[in-house]
């Protein structure tokens, strides 16, 4: 896992040339990823995550993000491990950053978590995240790692980060 984080984090900050071509931040987009959802908390393992989501311009750099997503994940000890599954859906700003060669992106929101598999439960959370938009030859289309970090209150798993490759589509 040490040296799949670090190649991540390699291609989101190490290849400026490979995202020298910037997208139009005032073109809505739309799209998915997949990666891994990791808790920083003994009684939940992690497991694969997928989102959607939308990306609305605003004003200049700043616009709305829109996410829906599930993780697959187990909780308890290794010897009697439940299966249970979260579904999110989070509101929040995108703020394209002023980075020269690279498109670089930070965003935070809010939402609600669905926590289901040894009792259900409906929790608040928070997120915050940056990532880093590669334009690929295919009109419209990028190549968007990312790393985000989430707070769910409650029965939730408390503190927990996403690493996920993912692609976007602008929509017009």
């Amino acid at each position: 896992m040490r040296r799949f984080s670090l190649l991540v984090l390699a291609i989101t900050f190490l290849l400026p040339a490979a995202a020298a071509a910037q997208g139009n931040p005032d073109t809505p987009t739309l799209g998915f990823s997949v990666g891994y959802w990791g808790p920083f908390s003994s009684e939940w393992n992690g497991g694969f995550t997928a989102r959607f989501n939308a990306e609305l311009p605003y004003q200049g750099p700043l616009g709305f993000r829109f996410t829906a997503g599930v993780a697959d994940l187990s909780r308890g000890p290794s010897h009697s491990r439940r299966s249970a599954d979260l579904l999110s859906v989070t509101a929040g700003a995108i703020y394209q950053l002023p980075t020269h060669g690279m498109n670089t992106f930070v965003h935070g929101g809010v939402g609600v978590a669905r926590i289901t598999g040894g009792g259900s439960s409906t929790e608040l959370g928070v997120c915050a995240g940056a990532g880093v938009v590669l334009p690929l030859a295919l009109k419209g289309a990028s190549l968007v790692p990312e790393l985000t970090a989430h707070a769910v209150t409650g029965k939730g798993p408390g503190m927990s980060i996403t690493l996920t490759m993912g692609m976007r589509f602008d929509v017009r």
